[in-house]
């Protein structure tokens, strides 16, 4: 808060909200303010979190192993992303729904399992129900 040249306190502004943009939360232009080519609100870009209720979207379940269930305090999540969707779309997500934790620097370690087969082209398609296993580097022998 800024003070005046007496000492006292200027009082703070009524409304200190940002005016309304015209755009969504997401990022998306606002309805009648898009350009062509522009994503379509309430239809996200492949790859990106879908709400509920949204177009069409892929859904997969990742497991957690070792140190990855230590980092996110959870067995499994699911994840649901729009199609298409890629094994690096999932891991970009996990990045982000968990960069609190340890999680990103286990990833870049981990190996994968889709569908309980290793994957290491993280190009490869997401099929609707698939499984994606985490696995970190596990020590011992």
């Amino acid at each position: 808060m800024h003070t005046s040249g007496t000492g006292h306190r200027a009082a703070a502004p009524e409304n200190t909200t940002a005016p309304e943009s015209p755009t969504t939360p997401r990022g998306h232009a606002a309805p009648g303010n898009a350009a062509p080519g522009d994503p379509v609100p309430g239809n996200p870009l492949p790859g990106h979190p879908v709400p509920d209720d949204a177009g069409t979207a892929v859904t997969v379940r990742v497991r957690y192993f070792a140190s990855a269930r230590a980092a996110t305090g959870l067995d499994s999540e699911p994840v649901r992303l729009a199609e298409p969707a890629s094994v690096a779309d999932a891991l970009r997500w996990l990045r982000e729904r968990h960069a609190g934790t340890g999680l990103p620097r286990i990833l870049d370690a981990a190996g994968f399992l889709l569908d309980g087969v290793a994957v290491r082209d993280h190009t490869r398609r997401l099929p609707d129900g698939a499984q994606l296993d985490v696995l970190p580097p596990f020590a011992g022998g």
